[in-house]
């Protein structure tokens, strides 16, 4: 619960500011939410942005999975036939 009040909190305190605030860099997003776990900088930050930290990639979190292709008929679908 305390970091959903720290998110609340950041994005409030930001919004005063006039800070167009995002969960990462973009256009038009001055300041981010996430930061990478080895940011550098990081350790400057306020105690609060340092919780919100991420993976660059979806890879080294999510747990690899294996797909079947399957055809609209059911039919399995051979890697030669893609």
């Amino acid at each position: 619960m305390s970091l959903l009040d720290d998110w609340a909190a950041l994005a409030h305190e930001r919004n005063a500011e006039g800070t167009a605030f995002g969960y990462r860099a973009e256009p038009g997003i001055s300041k981010t939410l996430l930061h990478e776990v080895l940011e550098p900088g990081l350790e400057l930050a306020d105690p609060r942005e340092r919780r919100f930290r991420a993976p660059r990639s979806l890879r080294d979190v999510e747990p690899t999975v294996l797909l079947r292709k399957v055809a609209p008929n059911g039919a399995e679908i051979d890697g030669d036939d893609v």
